[in-house]
């Protein structure tokens, strides 16, 4: 009965502002975001619209009014409850337009991380897009490998690409367009 009159969608947006100046190391970094979560937590019932507001900043229908990039780390398992011998199953859904410049949802099923990007296609090309997300292991690989590095001096590339890029730079090119071809532009 309390909830009876609830219409509504049951999420709040945190928005969390880490400071990365300094050259931190991953270990810092991840110190940075642990207190920067803890502020947000003891502040969640404060509706993300009403910060909106609060702030007021610059509208502009092309971007969002405090953040352009999302990440989500789901810490449930992505399963479907049972419905009375209905089978169901989640399947992603291609809304045709991203609701950030740039989106990551992951979550853990059967001990890997899985998930999902979003893009705004005004800004990356599917190909640039696709070759930042497929780094993200790389990078999450050495900074738990190296957690005392700086994160600016974290791999983004694996090897067999780094190689990739030297051999195109020793065999007379330009290292420049090897790079850009590496990274799909012209």
């Amino acid at each position: 009965p309390e909830l009876e009159g609830l219409v509504g969608f049951f999420a709040n947006t945190l928005v969390l502002r880490v400071d990365v100046s300094g050259g931190p190391s991953f270990r810092d970094v991840c110190h940075r975001v642990r207190e920067a979560c803890l502020g947000a937590y003891a502040h969640q019932d404060v509706p993300f619209e009403r910060i909106v507001g609060e702030l007021a900043p610059e509208r502009d229908s092309a971007r969002h009014p405090i953040f352009q990039t999302l990440f989500n780390l789901l810490n449930a398992a992505a399963t479907v409850p049972p419905m009375g011998g209905i089978a169901m199953d989640w399947v992603p859904i291609d809304t045709g337009t991203a609701k950030f410049d740039l989106g990551m949802d992951l979550t853990a099923i059967d001990g890997e991380l899985r998930g999902i990007a979003e893009w705004n296609l005004d800004l990356y090309d599917d190909a640039t897009a696709r070759r930042l997300v497929a780094r993200f292991p790389t990078l999450l690989a050495d900074a738990v490998r190296r957690p005392e590095v700086p994160i600016a001096d974290l791999a983004l590339m694996t090897d067999a690409e780094r190689q990739s890029v030297l051999a195109a730079g020793k065999s007379g090119s330009n290292k420049l367009a090897a790079i850009r071809a590496l990274l799909g532009k012209k």
